[in-house]
C-alpha cells in the first residue's frame, strides 16, 4: 500500500475495507442475507406477476392474482431500492 500526501503527514491515516464478493455463498452477514432474500423474493414476484398477466382464462372457475403479484414485488422492489 503506499499513501501519497500533497500537504503535511497526517498523525492519523483510514483504511476502509470493502470486500468484493464472487459468489452469494461468501456473505455470512444476517443482515446482507435478509436484504438478499426480500430482494429475491421481490423480483420473483415481479417475474411471476408478468407470466400470470401474459395469459388469461376465461372459462376457469378460479382467476389469476398476476396484477396483485406484480404490483406487490413492484413495491417491495421499489421500497428495498430506496432504502439501500
Amino acid at each position: 500500500m503506499y499513501i501519497n500526501i500533497s500537504t503535511g503527514v497526517p498523525s492519523f491515516i483510514t483504511i476502509e475495507y470493502v470486500p468484493r464478493y464472487n459468489s452469494v455463498e461468501e456473505i455470512k452477514s444476517d443482515y446482507w442475507i435478509d436484504i438478499l432474500t426480500r430482494l429475491s423474493v421481490a423480483i420473483t414476484k415481479v417475474t411471476l406477476g408478468r407470466i400470470r398477466t401474459r395469459y388469461t382464462q376465461s372459462n376457469a372457475l378460479w382467476t389469476q392474482d398476476g396484477e396483485t403479484m406484480l404490483t406487490e414485488g413492484t413495491t417491495e422492489l421499489t421500497n428495498l431500492r430506496e432504502f439501500l
